[in-house]
Parts: structure tokens; C-alpha cells; sequence
């Protein structure tokens, strides 16, 4: 009877092995989010698919040691109960048992419940991947002679832009009569892929306040600009050291009685001077409190992260504004809450925006006008061009890259089955690019 007990729990743990390959390679995108959220199971599932060549080297490993095992103590307790029969009845008995109970069953609730058994079935398989690395790291040396292993990570990477691409497809499958809702599904997918530095607003064109201005030149530049929060920086446009929000500032200096009833947008910066200096107490102080109290503490963002990650910090934080740095920690521009949700519903437009021109237009001859700053990402979406993105992030950018040299007006370009042809350009910025698309003449 021992050997029938052993016999069960080596079946057992197959199916436990079966079970648990299902779920690591399927499981879904859930998990990642979880592992963001600090969730330790979550993040052993993450670190165990970074290496599935390992993993599944420790599975394989596992499920054929335990069904060889049990299918030879089954063959020895048979052959001393049955004689030599006894070799027929050990193998169909183990067949059924097998398939049944250590394949069919455990994978069928692997699949029922693919992220519940993964968390559960992670923090036992990491110290056996790591146990077995003598034996799985030289047969995947092995299987990189012949070719049969990834990168690690591409496998991950390459099953989520799978199934994102599945996705795309079902949608146009099931809303093909809905143009603008289809847009805004396939918008939604960009976010996993889309990072901030294709919609951030470049430092060129950010309103920023410097700290060393008084409070006259402040008002004026804030009072006359279409934003309502404004990076302040100390002495170099790179040292950013907080966010000005116009309407703290005006009821702040509404507070020491310089606000709203001496303020006259039409006065000079002398004027306005003349009455801070009005506001001085007795002992000669300014009674004004320095600007940088009215601050809040800048929040610094990497340019590389996705849309998605940063509408959750969004969230999370309940702020509505990011500083966008490089890898070097340079200040490259400003991303927004609203940036993120015009990626998905498109362009939201309040009384006090200013009409700027149409960053794409379509011409008669059915050639486009395109913005140089429009990036790649909107034209495949609107326009379904194919553009690589993996060069550059805007329209402008890629026809630099492409042609390897800063452009002149008037050029033109022929790459990637489309004519470019530089109409405008603002100092070494392409502002304008006609766009032919030759694939269609």
C-alpha cells in the first residue's frame, strides 16, 4: 500500500507541474499590474516568465522525473502482485491516470483559473528553477546551438504584443460600422505602448516662470498666458524647482491686499513694482511672502514610461501635471491628465484654448499636409500608415533620421513607400511636411 500512496502523490505533483505551466505562460496581463501594485506572488510570476527558458527546463525536468518514477514503481508493484500481466495492467492503468489526473484535469483549471494558479504555484516553483539550474542552464546552452531559445524577456514581450494584436483585430472584426469608437478602442491598446515622450508638451514650448522674478512681472506673465500652471526654475531653465498654479498665486496675493483690487493688466511693470513696494510694512520688509512658498513640490516623470503607467500615477497621486525628464534627468517638457485622455477621446477644447492650424490636412490631389511635431503614432491611427516608430517618435523626426542630415526647405524625401517634401521650417524646426503616399498613386 506504500507504494500505491507514493504512486498517488507522484501524480500529484505532474499535475501540479502540468498546472503550472499552463498558468505561468498564460497568464494575464493582471498579474503585471499587480506585481506594479507591490503584490510579491505577482512578481515572482513576472520574474519566472522573464526566464521561461529556465522554466520550462525546470517543468519538463520535473513532470518526466515524476511520470518515469511512478510508471516504474507502478511496473515493480505490479510485476510482485501479478507476475509478468502485471507489466500490461501498470501501463494502461498509468496511461489513464496520467492523462486524466496529471494532464487533462490540472490544466483544464489552469485554464479556468490561469492568474489564481499562477500566484499560487509561483513561490513553489522558484526555489525548484533555481535548484535545478545545474542541470536546465547547460541543455539551454545546448538548445542555443541549434537555435530553440529567446532572448531574455522577448518571449514575454512578443506574447503581450500578440495578444495586443489579437485584440486590434477582434476589433475591427466587431466594429467595423463604428469609425470613431474603433479609433478610440485601438487608442486604448496605444496606451500599453505609447510613452510620454510622444505627448508631452517639449520644453520649447512650456511657459515657465523664473524664480527671481517679483511678483509684478509674475502676475503679468500669468494673467496674459492661456496655462494655469507654470514650472518655476532657479537661475537655468533645467532646475526646475517647483509648480506655480496662477489661481494659488492670485488669491495669495489677493490675501496681503495687492491683488485683484490694484491690479490693472494695463500698467506697466513699473507701476506694478511701485505698488509691491507699497505693500511694505513699517521696518522697510516686503510684506509679499516669497514665491517659493506658493510652490508645489515638482514631480519628476522618465519620458520612457507608458501612458497607462502614468494615468494610474495620475490617479493615485491626484495631481494633474508631470515633469518630463530624459535618462540624463534634463527637464524635456510637461505631460498632463488631459494630455492622456486626448490620446483616447481626441483633442478637448475649452474657451480659453487657441485655434492653431489643422496638424492634419488632406488636399485635393489627395496628398497630406502634415505638422512636423505629429507623431508617427497619430498617423498610423488616423491615416493607417505604416511609419516605423521605432526610429523616431514624430513625423519630423523620422524624415531627419531618415535623411541623416538637418533638412532644407524644399527637399524632398522618398522612403518607407512615401514622398516627403519640406514646406516650411521655423529656424532648424520642420514645421510642414506635404506627404505623399505613393503605395495609393
Amino acid at each position: 500500500m506504500t507504494s500505491i500512496g507514493i504512486i498517488v502523490v507522484l501524480i500529484f505533483i505532474s499535475g501540479f507541474f502540468s498546472g503550472a505551466e499552463t498558468a505561468l505562460t498564460s497568464a494575464s496581463s493582471r498579474i503585471r499590474e499587480l506585481a506594479r501594485q507591490g503584490d510579491w506572488r505577482a512578481r515572482i510570476v513576472e520574474k519566472l516568465r522573464e526566464r521561461k527558458d529556465l522554466l520550462l527546463g525546470t517543468i519538463l525536468i520535473g513532470n518526466n522525473l515524476v511520470n518515469i518514477f511512478a510508471a516504474a514503481l507502478a511496473t515493480s508493484f505490479s510485476l510482485r502482485l501479478l507476475g509478468y500481466s502485471g507489466v500490461f495492467w501498470a501501463t494502461l492503468i498509468m496511461t489513464v491516470s496520467t492523462v486524466v489526473f496529471a494532464e487533462v484535469l490540472p490544466t483544464s483549471l489552469a485554464v479556468l483559473h490561469t492568474d489564481k494558479v499562477a500566484l499560487w504555484v509561483a513561490p513553489l516553483l522558484r526555489p525548484l528553477v533555481f535548484l535545478l539550474q545545474p542541470v536546465t542552464r547547460p541543455l539551454r546552452a545546448l538548445l542555443r546551438l541549434f537555435g530553440a531559445t529567446a532572448k531574455r524577456g522577448s518571449d514575454v514581450l512578443a506574447n503581450t504584443r500578440e495578444r495586443i494584436e489579437t485584440m486590434r483585430g477582434a476589433i475591427d472584426t466587431h466594429t467595423p460600422s463604428l469609425h470613431d469608437g474603433r479609433k478610440m478602442l485601438h487608442s486604448v491598446l496605444d496606451l500599453d505602448e505609447a510613452s510620454l515622450e510622444d505627448v508631452m508638451t517639449h520644453r520649447k514650448d512650456v511657459a515657465m516662470v523664473d524664480a527671481s522674478w517679483d511678483f509684478a512681472t509674475v502676475a503679468r506673465f500669468v494673467a496674459e498666458s492661456n496655462w494655469t500652471r507654470f514650472p518655476v526654475f532657479d537661475k537655468k531653465d533645467d532646475n526646475i524647482i517647483g509648480v506655480l498654479h496662477a489661481k494659488v498665486f492670485f488669491r495669495q496675493w489677493y490675501k496681503v491686499g495687492v491683488g485683484v483690487r490694484n491690479f490693472d493688466i494695463g500698467a506697466t511693470n513699473n507701476d506694478l513694482t511701485a505698488r509691491d513696494s507699497a505693500s511694505r510694512d513699517s521696518t522697510g520688509r516686503d510684506s509679499l511672502p516669497s514665491l517659493r512658498s506658493f510652490l508645489s513640490k515638482p514631480w519628476f516623470v522618465p519620458e520612457k514610461r507608458h501612458l497607462r503607467d502614468q494615468l494610474r500615477a495620475f490617479q493615485q497621486r491626484r495631481e494633474h501635471v508631470a515633469l518630463v525628464v530624459d535618462e540624463y534627468g534634463a527637464f524635456m517638457g510637461i505631460v498632463t491628465l488631459e494630455d492622456i485622455i486626448e490620446q483616447i477621446v481626441g483633442d478637448i477644447d475649452d474657451e480659453h484654448d487657441v485655434s492653431t492650424p489643422q496638424e492634419i490636412r488632406l488636399l485635393s490631389d489627395g496628398n497630406h499636409v502634415v505638422a512636423g511635431d505629429v507623431p508617427l503614432r497619430i498617423l498610423r491611427r488616423e491615416l493607417n500608415w505604416n511609419l516605423p516608430e521605432d526610429k523616431a517618435v514624430t513625423l519630423a523626426g523620422l524624415v531627419i533620421q531618415e535623411a541623416r542630415d538637418l533638412t532644407e526647405q524644399g527637399q524632398e524625401f522618398v522612403f518607407h513607400g512615401f514622398r516627403f517634401k519640406i514646406l516650411r521650417k521655423d529656424e532648424n524646426r520642420i514645421a510642414s511636411i506635404l506627404v505623399s503616399n505613393l503605395e495609393k498613386k
